[in-house]
């Protein structure tokens, strides 16, 4: 299902049903240079991941297991950008299955990675957090309360949070 339209230097999908191992997704955007070595994509995504399709992400981009969120996740009004020596970004909405919501926020430009916002949010837990790193400068914010159940049920391996935190904070830390 869906349509696609190739070009020798684009493939332009829209709403492109894509089945791959337990994932099932709904497709839309472009792949540039597909055919020789990709250098740019540009994609929005639908659809469902199981925990199959989680551990090829796993093997791609390996993640500490104590940032690996459990599957299978939802995903919906998920942006995914990346250029070849430039720019890299994800955003959208995630649900996991038993779990709690998650909105999130990514960029990575220049030697900086900031994540502004990530949002979690069940019926114990909502709070909203900031990452920035550039160099040797590392940002942390968190408004809000989250608890160890949720995190447990967001996490494969929680190794966190034991308890609970709530307040609202901003700090920098040159490491």
């Amino acid at each position: 299902r869906g349509d696609f339209e190739a070009t020798p230097e684009r493939l332009s999908l829209t709403d492109v049903y894509l089945r791959v191992s337990d994932a099932t997704l709904s497709v839309s955007g472009t792949l540039d240079h597909y055919l020789e070595k990709l250098d740019r994509a540009d994609l929005t995504l639908y659809g469902e991941i199981g925990p199959e399709g989680m551990q090829q992400i796993y093997d791609f981009m390996p993640l500490p297991p104590e940032v690996r969120i459990r599957s299978p996740v939802s995903l919906s009004k998920t942006h995914l950008f990346w250029e070849k020596n430039g720019k890299a970004s994800f955003s959208g909405n995630l649900n996991v299955k038993q779990g709690p919501k998650v909105s999130v926020d990514l960029l990575h430009h220049s030697g900086e990675w900031i994540i502004n916002p990530l949002v979690i949010e069940d019926e114990t837990s909502r709070a909203s957090m900031l990452f920035r790193m550039k160099g040797n400068v590392f940002e942390l914010g968190f408004t809000g309360g989250l608890t160890k159940t949720t995190l447990d049920r967001l996490l494969l391996e929680n190794r966190i949070l034991s308890g609970w935190i709530k307040g609202d904070f901003l700090t920098r830390l040159h490491l």
